[in-house]
């Protein structure tokens, strides 16, 4: 017999493969980060709410059990797929596994609005 936690860990893994291979995989969604980011916190507040009004407190351990698998499936499917599989990757494109894997690189040096420059220093490199 699988316990509650279990199910609901399982679950939200299948959920965030499912988002990424389905729907992040395409286009171009770090443009639309923060309403995907107010979406995904709605939901989960919703949930809190939700199972703190009603007393119900095997939902609260339900959502955080689920939105563990889902964030963990959905960013583990996400940094496999540009460091192993993503179309630049496969042809030995030069650069770093950390700029592969995350964004993060680039957000930070956007920051004070030197896109152009960033991207001309990767240019060069």
């Amino acid at each position: 017999m699988i316990s509650l936690e279990n199910y609901f860990l399982c679950v939200g893994a299948i959920a965030g493969l499912f988002m990424h291979h389905a729907v992040f995989i395409y286009g171009e969604w770090h443009v639309r980060a923060p309403k995907i980011i107010l979406a995904h916190g709605a939901i989960l507040v919703g949930a809190f709410g939700t199972g703190t009004l009603t007393g119900n407190f095997n939902l609260l351990k339900c959502t955080l059990w689920f939105g563990a698998g889902y964030l963990f499936s959905l960013y583990g499917s996400i940094g496999m797929y540009r460091i192993f599989f993503h179309r630049l990757s496969r042809a030995n494109f030069p650069g770093s596994l950390y700029a592969r894997a995350s964004k993060i690189p680039h957000v930070l040096a956007c920051r004070n609005s030197k896109n152009h420059i960033y991207l001309e220093t990767l240019r060069k490199k």
